[in-house]
């Protein structure tokens, strides 16, 4: 499903169906039906534009209610004083689909086969409000459903770390995506039994890049590590 595409465009998998047509006028029709629901737009614009669908933040659906991801160990990871070693889990997939005109995009469609959560990370008046996901290094094998995420921890403490969950900010996610994966990297530093810094990188394996939805809240370097301050459990 994910790629760039030209006008017209019908595309049936997993259940759906995504058809793109355009007249004479210049008149674009979107449409997507199938088991996700129906979606019906129309687009106007002098050229032919192409289509792109690409993974993106989990974070837009049912709508931005919040830009942070919660990733639950479904095994603990017991982590030793001064080291440091790579969790694999997974994170839950959305999928955008964007009007495309040279190097401009506008986001037209987000849908995902995934079931939206959320839960709070930290007290009930100061706390967080998460997208919540429960993964591990068994990842659900489509690519539609659940990408795999690489975080490198390092302990810099005197003590043994239990670590259960991860509370990522989404707005500085990077994925990248294959025909065999959807693919992101993060990495936490621990710093005392209950605070962390946790940040995304680069990833560097290959893959083509995703468009990212969350630009308006990117935010300058200094700041853009999450710090967890209420534990890792």
């Amino acid at each position: 499903m994910y790629g760039c595409y030209d006008i017209p465009l019908n595309l049936t998998e997993a259940g759906i169906e995504i058809k793109v047509e355009r007249d004479q006028t210049g008149k674009t029709t979107y449409g997507r039906s199938g088991i996700l629901g129906e979606v019906s737009k129309t687009i106007v614009s002098r050229e032919n534009p192409k289509v792109v669908i690409c993974p993106v933040e989990p974070v837009n659906l049912p709508k931005r209610i919040t830009r942070y991801l919660m990733i639950e160990l479904d095994k603990e990871v017991l982590l030793g004083p001064k080291d440091e070693g790579t969790i694999d889990t997974g994170f839950p997939v959305e999928i955008g689909v964007f009007i495309a005109k040279k190097d401009k995009y506008s986001l037209i469609d987000v849908f995902s086969f995934t079931k939206q959560k959320f839960s709070l990370y930290g007290g009930v008046r100061d706390g967080i409000i998460c997208r919540y996901w429960r993964s591990g290094p068994n990842l659900n094998k489509d690519k539609l459903v659940e990408g795999r995420l690489r975080l490198q921890v390092k302990n810099d403490t005197s003590d043994w770390i239990e670590i259960r969950k991860v509370v990522l900010d989404a707005s500085e996610m990077k994925i990248v995506y294959s025909e065999d994966e959807v693919y992101s990297e993060a990495e936490m530093k621990i710093l005392s039994r209950k605070v962390g810094e946790v940040r995304f990188r680069k990833p560097a394996n290959g893959g083509t890049e995703s468009i990212k939805l969350l630009k308006e809240m990117v935010v300058t370097a200094h700041q853009s590590k999450f710090i967890m301050e209420d534990g890792f459990k």
